[in-house]
């Protein structure tokens, strides 16, 4: 998204919390002047590639896969 900058002054906020999601560009006299953009951009890119891809674990099988795990350490324990 392109604003100049004086929208941008009136209302900052708006565009902090919009970079969030997209790359803010203020301009002055139609040149692009700064660049709001978000940090964490390849790093949601990367949650979002793999959002789905490990199934959903009931309480049942939670539950057996904790006592799995208690059982390895009370073995390698004794």
């Amino acid at each position: 998204m392109y604003v100049n900058t004086t929208k941008f002054r009136k209302n900052p906020n708006y565009y902090y919390n919009l970079s969030v999601t997209e790359d803010v560009y203020i301009t002055v006299k139609g040149e692009v002047v700064a660049m709001l953009t978000n940090p964490y951009q390849k790093r949601l890119a990367r949650m979002r590639s793999v959002y789905g891809i490990i199934p959903a674990v009931d309480d049942e099988t939670e539950k057996a896969l904790k006592m799995e795990r208690l059982l390895k350490k009370i073995s390698v324990c004794s």
